[in-house]
Order: structure tokens, then C-alpha cells, then sequence
């Protein structure tokens, strides 16, 4: 299982050809949850569907940074990068799991392990469907399920900066009855922003700034499961996220 300090090497790379300047704004804050904590589930706003790479590296430069390098970092990815084969490694690389995992395995992951965090990007494919920066509607809540099974603490992560490597565009008509043929929730949420978001080729970041800090869920016994409360804590966090982001300028 890999560590941070094994992906150093490339984001070495990756990090002067992403960034032309790279802030963070709470290095501390970082170091001290990271340092008082074996394992974190790690909650990052989406953004545009390709800003997780600007946002995993910058993340993960900042670990390496304050000293943190022995962590070794696990993903969440929609099983459909499982199924195409080329997207496949990268989904494997990432994740560091060689098959799209459920619910189970990620809480028997935690339990067994320490020096592990699980990095979730809970907007999921909705990012698709929002203006780039926007946040807005997370995919599944079942993250704020795990921290509570698990007793992991979350740390959030905001960032902005890439919001040009998305484009909005006018829906076709022609793929809007595409994606109503599709099964799943792409063709819903599509009819309910109506709003496209691409991905267009990255230009370089003039200003890439991210902070972190710590949500806890109003989360204290079984009862605490049930589908409105999750709900009512996601909304919360979502604020929280929202205000984060307006605050990063």
C-alpha cells in the first residue's frame, strides 16, 4: 500500500506545470490534525470534473510539506472507471483499490488500519451539472455513515483556483434524450439545473488556494442513521463548505 511519500516523485512533476503559485492557507491547522490523528476521512469540494487533479496534488504537496509523507491516502471513484479499461488503472491508482468497493469494505478498511484516509469527493458526477465553483448537491451521504461507524474524524478541504478548467454549455437536444436513456441519475439532475458543465484542456492555475478544517456530525447513536438526519448534517456541511469557499480569495 502506498504512501505519500512514494507519489512525491510525480507530484514533483505535475506541480510546476499545474500551478504558477500555490497557497495554503492554514498549514498549521493541517499539521496539527494530521499529527493528532491516525486516520481522517478527508471531505474536497469538486469544482469542475478535472480540478480533483489540481486539488489531490496540491493536497498532497501540503502533506509532504509538514512532514506528513508516511499517510497513505485512499479514493472513492463511481464504478464506471472500473469498466473502461484505460480509466481502469488510473481509477486503481488513485484509490489504491483494484475494484470499485462497498460501504462494507471501506469500514473494514478503517477499522483494521491506521495512517489511513479515505479522500471523498461527495458531489460525485454532480459536478457536471453545476456552474464551474459552485457547490452544491453531494451524490451520496454515506461518508457521514462511515465517520460515525468508524469514529474517524473529517477534515475538510476547500479550494479554488481551477474553476476555468470547466466549461458551462447550452444541452444539445440530441444528448439530452441520450442521457434520459441512461440509467442512474445523470438524465434527472441534468433536468433539474439544466445546467452542462465540461471539462476543456487545463490551462495553467494563475493562483491555486486551498484551506482545510475540521466538520463534526451531529452524530451520536443508531438513531442518528436515518435518512433525514444524514441529510440534515450534509446540509450543514454544505453550508460550511460554501461559506469556506467564498472566503478564499
Amino acid at each position: 500500500m502506498r504512501n505519500l511519500k512514494s507519489y512525491f516523485p510525480l507530484f514533483r512533476i505535475l506541480g510546476p506545470l499545474i500551478f504558477e503559485r500555490r497557497t495554503f492557507e492554514n498549514p498549521e491547522v493541517l499539521r496539527e490534525t494530521l499529527e493528532h490523528n491516525k486516520k481522517l476521512i478527508v471531505v474536497m469540494n469538486h469544482s469542475t470534473p478535472m480540478s480533483w487533479l489540481p486539488a489531490m496534488t496540491a493536497l498532497s504537496l501540503a502533506c509532504l510539506e509538514v512532514g506528513q509523507g508516511d499517510r497513505r491516502p485512499h479514493g472513492v471513484m463511481d464504478r464506471f472507471f472500473y469498466q473502461v479499461p484505460g480509466l481502469k488503472h488510473l481509477a486503481q491508482f488513485l484509490t489504491q483499490f483494484d475494484h470499485p468497493t462497498s460501504f462494507e469494505e471501506l469500514r473494514g478498511e478503517f477499522m483494521a488500519k491506521d495512517q489511513i484516509d479515505l479522500v471523498i469527493l461527495p458531489e460525485g458526477s454532480n459536478c457536471f451539472f453545476e456552474p464551474p465553483g459552485s457547490i452544491e448537491q453531494f451524490r451520496s451521504l454515506r461518508f457521514l455513515e462511515l465517520a460515525h461507524k468508524t469514529k474517524t474524524p473529517i477534515l475538510v478541504c476547500i479550494h479554488r483556483g481551477s474553476e476555468h478548467w470547466g466549461q458551462e454549455i447550452a444541452v444539445p437536444e440530441r444528448l439530452e434524450r441520450l442521457l434520459s436513456l441512461y440509467p442512474g441519475q445523470l438524465w434527472p439532475r441534468l433536468r433539474k439545473t439544466q445546467v452542462l458543465t465540461v471539462p476543456v484542456w487545463p490551462k495553467k492555475i494563475s493562483h491555486f488556494r486551498m484551506k482545510v478544517f475540521s466538520f463534526k456530525p451531529d452524530l451520536k447513536n443508531s438513531q442518528d442513521m436515518s435518512l433525514q438526519h444524514l441529510q440534515r448534517e450534509s446540509e450543514r456541511l454544505l453550508l460550511e463548505m460554501q461559506e469556506a469557499y467564498r472566503a478564499l480569495f
